[in-house]
């Protein structure tokens, strides 16, 4: 196990997909043994991703990790062996009803994500016309579990964590759009997704969570658990939904780190730009960034 018994210093969340992760959705050698090395100096090490419990604890594992991790991009902070909830932003069911409508009428198959501790029973529900889409059922057998049928009575009965609609490009743009001209209205934050480049199923999601749900949010909350700020932190992202924890780390006097592959307006946001998830660029952050810092500390 990974790791001190000796208070925090720092904590390093790092997310998953683009960061973490190389271009095969693996962790390389270089990045694995950084990681570990900033745990055993004295780092919190969290990872802070739009993934759901069921695809994030696998990583955590790899890496030796026993903190909370921060899931679906801020809607929960979970524990990767028990998934005891530390932290939940669901959304309404009200909107969720609505959302359910709008994706259906742009051509689009909603996607719930709902809140549970059980790591078995983190579950991906859709209707069932989603599995005669041929696409979409080659997406659904990589998922696991999934639950098919009408949605109406797990909104009701069930906290909803985030809300997918996907499909093609075209429409999800569209979806995208409707929903960021009324994000005030609904009291919600809208974001695009892009197949992933290891993925098999060209889909695109347009991704839906609550208005006050954030990856800072949640990084924030976990870091005062252990009696840290903003600024003790050390995060790094790739992805528009990484915009908002880049941004207040840095302006906290932090340190944010952008992969070197990631879009302009993400680098904007960060303090400083490592390498690509080609080039282990979360190796680099840590060799640069963390170790340093915590070297004091280290026996």
């Amino acid at each position: 196990m990974t790791g001190t018994a000796t208070a925090p210093r720092l904590l390093l969340a790092l997310d998953c997909d683009g960061t973490l992760l190389d271009p095969t959705g693996h962790i390389t050698p270089r990045v694995r043994d950084a990681v570990r090395a900033a745990a055993e100096a004295g780092a919190l090490v969290t990872l802070a991703t739009g993934r759901r419990l069921q695809g994030a604890r696998q990583y955590a594992a790899e890496l030796g990790l026993r903190t909370p991790l921060v899931l679906q991009d801020g809607a929960t902070v979970q524990d990767p062996l028990t998934g005891a909830l530390l932290h939940q932003d669901p959304l309404p069911a009200a909107l969720v009803v609505r959302l359910v409508q709008l994706a259906l009428e742009y051509g689009l198959h909603p996607l719930l994500q709902r809140i549970t501790e059980d790591p078995v029973g983190d579950t991906i529900h859709v209707l069932d016309a989603a599995g005669e889409d041929p696409v979409m059922a080659q997406y659904l057998a990589s998922r696991t579990p999934v639950m098919r049928g009408d949605q109406a009575g797990l909104i009701a009965a069930t906290p909803i964590a985030r809300f997918q609609a996907m499909g093609a490009e075209a429409p999800a743009r569209a979806l995208l759009a409707h929903v960021q001209e009324r994000v005030e209205e609904l009291c919600c934050r809208a974001l695009l997704s892009a197949p992933l480049d290891y993925a098999d199923f060209p889909l695109w999601a347009v991704l839906v969570s609550n208005g006050g749900c954030s990856k800072a949010e949640a990084v924030a909350a976990l870091a005062a658990r252990h009696q840290l700020t903003l600024a003790q932190c050390v995060v790094v992202g790739d992805w528009f939904n990484d915009v908002e924890l880049l941004e207040q780390v840095r302006d906290a006097g932090g340190v944010s780190v952008a992969m070197g592959q990631a879009p302009d307006e993400v680098k904007a946001a960060a303090g400083f730009v490592v390498g690509t998830n080609v080039e282990d660029g979360v190796a680099e952050a840590i060799e640069r960034f963390v170790l340093p810092a915590l070297q004091p500390a280290r026996r």
